[in-house]
């Protein structure tokens, strides 16, 4: 009856024992390209614990980013992807400066850039408008690089 349950145990336990390393072979752009389903959790919470800022700027719940640039205080608020191709947001321009354009660009998870877009903003100190950014390659991006001038 011992070795019975022991038997048991061990065979109820071992999916729990070996989940962990499951994915510890497994490269990082891979743990990062599999966290991105939202329904595929255990990846997610495995890239966390890895380390990795693979889900950085995409959240699951969208629009809840804050996307800083190159200038202090000038902020893009609810700051995402759209469509796989553009960048929406509020930007605020909280510095006593003019801001005439806003570059962003997009990079991959091995860092190579994947897409790069330039708009107009014409936002006065102190002012805020909403903000979109056509044709930046965004779809696969995993990291982005805002300036502002």
């Amino acid at each position: 009856m011992l070795r019975l349950v022991t038997a048991v145990l061990i065979m109820l336990l071992a999916p729990v024992v070996l989940g962990e390393s499951h994915w510890s072979n497994w490269s990082d752009k891979t743990l990062c390209r599999l966290s991105e389903d939202p329904e595929l959790i255990e990846y997610r919470k495995a890239a966390k614990d890895r380390g990795l800022s693979c889900s950085a700027d995409k959240h699951t719940s969208p629009g809840t980013a804050v996307a800083k640039t190159n200038i202090e205080d000038l902020l893009i608020n609810n700051f995402r992807c759209l469509q796989g191709r553009h960048y929406m947001g509020n930007i605020i321009n909280g510095t006593d400066n003019y801001i005439s354009y806003v570059q962003v660009k997009s990079f991959d998870y091995d860092g190579v850039l994947i897409g790069s877009c330039k708009t107009f903003v014409g936002l006065s100190p102190g002012s805020f408008d909403s903000f979109l950014a056509v044709n930046c390659n965004c779809l696969k991006s995993n990291r982005y690089q805002i300036k502002a001038q």
